[in-house]
This record gives C-alpha cells, structure tokens and sequence, in this order.
C-alpha cells in the first residue's frame, strides 16, 4: 500500500511509555503474546522524509577521545537477533577504531544500580532516552539522536534499527582518529503511510492493545493478526495482541467474546455483530459464529482505512442466493467416430449425448452458469490407449467449434476453463495435416488460438506457463491463473513431452514452481478461495474411500500435497476416475475429501451434509473434489451403453454414450461452497431424477 507523508501525533507518547514498562519481558515492537512466531517486517519499504533535527544538544559526543573510549553500547535484555547482531558490529567498528575492545552490554540493572553516564542506547532498551526518542515515531521511522551524554539509535522496526547502526558505523570508519558524534550527525527519517492516525471518536488508536479470548479458534487469531498487521501497514501504529488472560489495561480493543466483554451477543441475532466505544474502550463483538466476527474486523479495517472507526451497531445477512456458481464436466472422452464430420448417421461432429442432457437439466433447474470447469480427458483418438492418434487437423478444428458452442450454452458470459487430461494431447501426434512438426499438432488447445483468451482475458506472463513441445512445435498451456468475482481459478495441465505415447502421468519441475509461487502470492494466510483444474486424481486410485489408497504416497499426491498445504479453502477439482464404482446416488460427500495438517486424508461416513462435523476448520489443509465423468470403461460394461448410432466411416469403431453420468455442481456463498453431484441417465437404482444430498464445506476466515 502506497504511504504518504505523516503528521506525528501527540497521542502517539502513551504507545512509547506502554511499550516501556514491557520492555522487560519483551521488545518493544514485539507482541507480547505470539500467535504464529516472531513478528514479520512488512515486505513493503515505506518512502522516506528526512525531518529537521530536534534541538536536544549543543556539544558533540567524544564517544573516542585521545585513544579511549568512556561509552558502552547497550542493547535490551531480550533483544531480537537482528538488534544483537547490530550492537556487536557497532562494538566492533568503535573497537577498531580505538585499538582496543568497547564494552557491550544488556539494559539489565540489579538492586539500587543506576544507568551509567556514557552509552550508546540500541533499539528499545529500558532506558528512559530510549523512550523518549520514540515519543511520536512510527513503526518504520528511524530516530539516531543525542540525548544529554548518551547516543540514540531507535525504531520500533528491527530492521531499521540495523540501517541505522549501519550509518553511525559509516560515520566511525570515516573519522579521521577520534570519533566524536556531532550534532549535524543527527538523523531522525518519518517513513510515510495512507493514513496519518486512526481515532475512536476524538481518540487515537496509538497505544491500544488489541485483546482476544485466550480460546479463541485458530481462525479467529489468525484474523487478530491480520487486523494487527494491516492497521500497522496503513498507519504505522503497532497494537499489541494478547489474551484476555493477561491483566486488563486501560486502553483495549477488545476482539470477540472475551472474559472482560460484557454484550448480549445472542440479541445481536444470527450473523449480527457490534463495534462499540464504552468509555476508553473498544468491543468488537459478534453472535457464536467466527465467520461473522471476522466480517466485524473487516468492517472494523474498512473504519480505519478512512482514519475514523465510527461506533456502530450492524446485521450481516448471509444471502441465500449463492455469489457465483459452476458446472464441472470431466471426462467426456469424445471419441472415434465422433470427431469425424462425415459420420455414417449424423453427418457432422457429436458430442456425448450425456453432456448436452445435463447442460439441458442445469439450465432448466438452476439457469446460466458463472463457469464452466472441463477436467481434461475430453477427447480422445488413437488405436490403443498408449498409442498416438492420427485425428486430422481440419477434423480437430471443427470438433472444437463444437465443443466450445456446446459449453458455452451452459454459461453467462462464454466463461469456460479447460485442462488437458492425460488422452487429449494424443490424437494429433501422428496427423500430418497439421501447423506442427511434419504436420502433428497441439490437439488440446483453448487458449493460443482462443475462446479463453477473449472469453477470460489476456494471461500476463506472471499468470501462466507454457512450452513448446518438443515433437509438435505447438505451444502448450501448462498452467494458467484467472480472477472471477474474487474468487482464483488455476488451471494445471500435464506436459506433453512427459507422456508422449504413454498416456500417463507427467508434470515438470518448473510447472510445479509455478504453482507453489502463485499460490503463495494470491493466498498468504490460507484464507482465500481457489478452485485448482487438474484432471488427475490426488491418489491415482479408483476406490473412493480406502484410506490406504487416499494417504498413499504414489506420485501425484506427493508431488500436489506439499504445494497444496495449508491452503484450507483450497478445492482441488479432479477427474480421471470413471467406472462404475465411481458413482454414487445418494450423498455428495462421498465424492469430497477433506486433507489435515499432517497430510492424511480425514475419514468421512457417507451420510455428511456439513464440513463442520468431519473436520475442524483449524485441522483442514486442503480439499479435493472429484468432478464425476460422463463415460464409463468398456470392461465387463458394456450393458451399460446406449447405441448412439455413431459409427465412422473409416477406421474407427462405433461409440456408445453411457447410461449414466455424473457432473459437480458448485455453489459459492459469502461463508460456504456447497458442492452437489448431478445425476444425468437412467440405469436400475440410478436415475434423473435421483437428488443427491449435497455437502457444505464451510469456508476458513
């Protein structure tokens, strides 16, 4: 965020003298209760503004005078590493300088004991220069000052306590013998932020500790944090975070149901919250429910953005008109005699007739969709499984206007994300008709020469990855990264060279780069909502809820799972899975699996409506969903195909549509996504008109 020039606060002194009488039991700058480690510096470097040194003495410091050195360099007694590691190049460079070794030591005084006369005060010691050479700063100002016989070096970013050891170390090497600090050498730099000061009423929030319940969830103090951590970005002040089990003081923010807040949060109603001023204290309070009180912080960040946190009373209603919603087909494997124009019966290309049905039924029940998800293995043309295809180019072409007319009737605006799956590249391997190498050709490509580019948008070079294969020529989409209303969508598609003619597995080294980087960028605090388009499943397996299969450590689930890790509102849409075993008539969550922090995969009955009994939200890692299939393997099946009448002319067999599919149907709320697995074909005990029950997984805040 872009910072703009500070005006300093008065008020900003009861921050400095808070932080003092803490600095004993930690550094100043520090929570005083760390709920994920050691406080980050922000990654952004606030522009600077040079301020006019204060008038605070008339004589230059003699720190070496005359080949000795009177001056010890102080540091606090539980000062962080990087303020150890500035006090001892200080030492060093002054003992250089003198010929001699100078003192180092803690702020720490036993019995009676009083500070000596000559220091050098680093970073935020006890003393009580220190402090006042904070009174007004800011977390990333930088204060070196001379205060009666002692020199200043401070922030309350340790960071920037280094930089300015670092300038007081030039001045030392720069003396010619002695070393005297004088007072041009004074430096005190305002860093700038959007916003000069944040009141509650005529009150600063400078020198407010933000204060929540000690059992609290996992998700309510990561919220605290990121309310902590955005105030200091946008303003400079740093609050800061403990339990309600510490001692109250006089000014706090108090965060949720705490031991000290006394509100009714059942009158507030479902989904209802509060942020009251009661005297010099803040409550931000909501009814039972995390979802809700991190709308209040968030609420309660919109208030500070503007400088003003206004005292008001307000009701979240959770619509019950899904924000966004889509439609999963996966493989569709159109095949054969399909993708032949001149076809025996249809004289034209034919999609499944499966797919058109269902798009008929989504239409019908629930409209237009927001996107449509196409899990890879859509097409499918070659001798063997594991044999190139030898489709002609001219044929590729006309099947894929069909497939993107057919898609795009399901969608609002023409949005549909496509990934490749292990069979699509195959069947222009062996054309000779094609732009490609000796005539083959990319036989998956929805990107390069379009509809995704026009439908979702240009991809920046951040936003994708891709290649040239090595036997086409042809470039290939890999990875790509797409915003919708909020929401992220990646796209991940194998690399065709790693399963040239073999139809298996493959991803390369940088793909999986790519992937670990985007996600990290788009979601640092595992809060946000991603949809990842892969088409195999997370453990390559067919039997949906064997255990020893989901928490097996084949390829795919060690090469998804550490990149996938700690991305809880994570859904990792997959396919590949299509026999009959794979299908289910009565309840979604069969087809849903939920992965904890350990990596193992949570064991679910079949009959879940709601994530909220399967897996605490402070235990989930990532999710996967299978997308369901809308053919079924030949073996031991065959009664279970429809003759659709397709037979080809030339070499290829006549196709069959199965007498039942499946396809995921996703729901996205302000608070959950609710997943429900559509039912297309009539088969004995499988119909239509079968309504699974659909399954919540309720969003981590």
């Amino acid at each position: 965020m872009k910072r703009y020039l500070s005006i300093i606060s008065l008020f900003l002194a009861m921050l400095m003298l808070l932080c003092m009488v803490s600095a004993c039991t930690g550094t100043v700058g520090t929570p005083e209760e760390s709920l994920n480690g050691p406080e980050s510096t922000p990654e952004e470097t606030p522009e600077e503004t040079p301020e006019e040194t204060p008038e605070l003495h008339k004589d230059p410091l003699d720190i070496i005078l005359s080949g000795k050195c009177e001056y010890t360099v102080i540091r606090s007694g539980s000062a962080s590493s990087v303020v150890r590691d500035a006090t001892v190049a200080l030492k060093n460079a002054l003992s250089d300088r003198l010929g001699s070794n100078v003192s180092i030591s803690e702020d720490i005084l036993y019995g009676g004991a009083t500070p000596a006369q000559y220091e050098i005060l680093v970073g935020q010691t006890n003393r009580e220069e220190s402090a006042r050479a904070l009174e007004g700063a800011k977390y990333d100002d930088v204060i070196v000052v001379i205060d009666g016989d002692k020199l200043v070096i401070n922030s309350y970013n340790d960071e920037k306590v280094m930089e300015a050891v670092e300038y007081v170390i030039g001045l030392v090497n720069a003396a010619d013998g002695d070393f005297s600090f004088k007072d041009e050498d004074q430096k005190v730099v305002r860093a700038e932020y959007a916003v000069d000061d944040i009141k509650m009423g005529d009150v600063s929030i400078s020198g407010y500790t933000l204060v929540y319940p000690a059992k609290a969830s996992a998700i309510i103090k990561a919220g605290v944090e990121r309310l902590r951590d955005r105030i200091l970005e946008m303003s400079g002040i740093y609050l800061p975070v403990v339990s309600d089990s510490r001692t109250p003081t006089e000014k706090e923010i108090l965060l949720g149901s705490t031991k000290r807040t006394n509100i009714d949060t059942d009158a507030l109603g479902a989904y209802g919250y509060t942020i009251r001023l009661e005297g010099s204290t803040l409550l931000v309070a909501a009814h039972d429910s995390d979802f809700t009180l991190i709308k209040a912080f968030e609420k309660l960040l919109e208030m500070a953005e503007k400088g003003k946190i206004d005292t008001l009373e307000d009701k979240i209603t959770l619509s019950e008109t899904p924000l966004f919603n889509a439609m999963c087909f996966s493989d569709v494997h159109n095949n054969f005699a399909m993708l032949e124009p001149n076809n025996r019966n249809y004289k034209d290309y034919v999609v499944r007739k499966n797919v058109d049905r269902i798009i008929d039924l989504i239409l019908e029940e629930k409209g237009p969709v927001d996107v449509v998800l196409v899990g890879g293995d859509y097409m499918s043309d070659y001798p063997n499984w594991n044999s190139s295809g030898y489709l002609p180019y001219e044929y590729y072409i006309g099947f894929k206007a069909k497939t993107i007319k057919t898609f795009e009737r399901l969608t609002k605006d023409g949005k549909v994300m496509y990934v490749a799956g292990n069979h699509d590249y195959a069947q222009g391997e062996a054309s000779t008709d094609g732009p490609g190498n000796k005539g083959s050709y990319n036989s998956f490509d929805f990107y390069f020469t379009g509809p995704m580019d026009k439908t979702l948008g240009v991809l920046s070079e951040e936003d994708m990855i891709w290649k040239i294969g090595e036997h086409t020529g042809e470039k290939y989409l890999l990875g790509y990264y797409y915003e919708i209303n909020g929401i992220h969508f990646i796209g991940f598609s194998p690399d065709p060279d790693m399963i040239w003619s073999t139809q298996e597995y493959g991803f390369n080294k940088e793909q999986f780069e790519w992937l670990d980087k985007k996600l990290d960028e788009i979601d640092p605090y595992g809060t946000e909502l991603i949809f990842v388009n892969c088409h195999y499943a997370m453990d390559q397996r067919f039997s949906h809820r064997d255990l020893n299969y989901l928490n097996s450590d084949d390829n795919v689930a060690s090469d998804f799972k550490p990149i996938l890790s700690g991305h809880r509102n994570l859904f990792y849409m997959f396919g590949h899975w299509h026999i009959f075993e794979s299908f289910h008539t009565d309840y979604t969550v069969k087809n849903v699996f939920h992965y904890n922090n350990s990596g193992k995969a949570v064991n679910i009955k079949g009959n879940e409506t709601e994530s909220s009994s399967v897996v605490s939200l402070d235990n989930r890692s990532f999710n996967a969903v299978w997308m369901g299939a809308f053919r079924l393997d030949w073996s031991d099946n065959r009664e279970k195909f429809e003759d659709d009448f397709v037979i080809g002319r030339f070499t290829h067999e006549s196709t069959g549509t199965p007498m039942m599919a499946q396809g995921m149907y996703i729901e996205v709320y302000e608070d959950r996504v609710v997943f429900t697995m559509k039912n297309i074909g009539t088969w004995p005990g499988y119909s239509t008109e079968d309504t699974l029950e659909p399954y919540t997984v309720y969003l981590y805040k």
